[in-house]
């Protein structure tokens, strides 16, 4: 591998990753203006916006500040190819079509970029610079030359006239401020690092989706304004954010095979499905739990109250299970009455962290966090057992 492949795979990487943060700032802008509005990525280009009353076609160029897009640059003539290329197709009709060459970098005065950037636009003299410049042999550009030069004069007029370069745009790090913009009005500002991360993770899955979905690459304003209002009302005080990426996470059991919350599922000899079911569930609840806390979403003290409050649910069973078992209870009558103890456990849906934060692995995975704490168990003689199990230990440790 060459020095220069790494820098150019990081560099692409970058660029695809501003095609999806850039597509979301554009699609929350849009979504203020006209919700009947949509977007797309990779479809006409890079990022293509459409709306009742306007059609965009973007091509982003994530540059260094020090980057110019001269006359004969690559980046200028690779996207008038791809525009040339939209122009000559009989299905798109690009009457009312604005084409805009977004980049991070400069444009020299005079040049190309300059004719066609703000408010002194001059699309006749850029066409015949552009004119001239196809007319030229150039072994990197040759394709792009021979494609433009390929439209009829009238065609290459009117695309050029609906044209516009934007440089110096905000770069990756830049957009994500804006998005922390579009987004703070009415927003608790100490929440809105987490709020975006979330609204980007969900959206960033979309774009990938829809990458494979050769019908309709389109999403609407409106699913997104939706997202919008559904994540805000989960940092309400009623409520908690759960993130989709640690709600489907799994784990190898074999990496918490020495845990006690799985060493109390082995003295009732559950079956292993389900013990891989509750490593996952603890192992959810552990990392979204500790994310509340990291985003200053949920203070050490109201989990402590949470632990009160499942103990003390669970304490009904536990003591309606010892009850029912009686005194001189055989081996198997208790493990038959703690596997009904633990069914309860596995299905639990309450009580709740708050009021409208219900995902079950919440609720299942802090009973199995409080298992592992010796705080609760199934079998009736679970202390004495984790007692034994501690002995065991320390003896083989000496």
């Amino acid at each position: 591998m060459t020095a220069a492949q790494p820098h150019d795979a990081s560099r692409s990487l970058l660029g695809y990753m501003q095609q999806l943060r850039y597509s979301l700032w554009q699609a929350i802008e849009g979504a203020k203006d006209n919700i009947l509005g949509m977007v797309a990525i990779e479809a006409a280009d890079d990022v293509e916006i459409m709306g009742p009353e306007e059609h965009r076609v973007e091509q982003l160029k994530h540059r260094d500040s020090l980057s110019s897009l001269t006359d004969r640059s690559s980046d200028l003539w690779k996207t008038l190819r791809i525009w040339a290329g939209i122009a000559r197709n009989p299905t798109f009709d690009i009457t009312g079509v604005q084409f805009r060459l977004i980049t991070t970098g400069t444009v020299p005065d005079g040049s190309v970029g300059a004719l066609l950037s703000g408010t002194s636009r001059d699309p006749h003299q850029a066409w015949k610079k552009l004119k001239q410049i196809a007319s030229e042999t150039n072994l990197t550009n040759q394709k792009a030359y021979d494609a433009f030069s390929q439209l009829s004069q009238p065609l290459q007029q009117q695309l050029v006239s609906q044209i516009e370069i934007i440089a110096e745009s905000p770069d990756i790090y830049e957009v994500r401020q804006k998005i922390h913009a579009s987004l703070a009005l009415g927003f608790p500002r100490q929440h809105l690092e987490t709020f975006a991360s979330n609204l980007e993770g969900w959206w960033f899955n979309l774009c990938i989706s829809k990458l494979s979905d050769e019908r309709d690459r389109f999403i609407r304003f409106d699913q997104l304004d939706a997202q919008i209002q559904s994540l805000r009302d989960e940092f309400s005080e009623d409520n908690l954010p759960i993130s989709d990426k640690i709600a489907n996470m799994t784990a190898p059991t074999v990496r918490y095979q020495n845990h006690d919350f799985v060493e109390q599922l082995r003295f009732i000899k559950v079956s292993e499905s389900r013990i891989e079911r509750a490593i996952n569930n603890y192992l959810r609840a552990f990392n979204q739990r500790s994310a509340w806390q990291r985003d200053n979403l949920l203070l050490y003290r109201e989990l402590e109250k949470y632990g009160i409050a499942l103990k003390e649910e669970w304490n009904i069973y536990f003591d309606q299970l010892q009850d029912s078992l009686g005194v001189g209870a055989t081996e198997e009558a208790k493990l038959s009455a703690a596997r009904n103890l633990y069914n309860w456990a596995e299905g639990a849906t309450a009580p709740v962290i708050r009021d409208r934060c219900t995902a079950p692995f919440v609720v299942r995975g802090s009973l199995q966090i409080l298992a592992h704490e010796h705080e609760i168990g199934w079998h009736p003689e679970f202390a004495e057992k984790l007692l034994e199990l501690l002995t065991t230990r320390d003896g083989a440790v000496k």
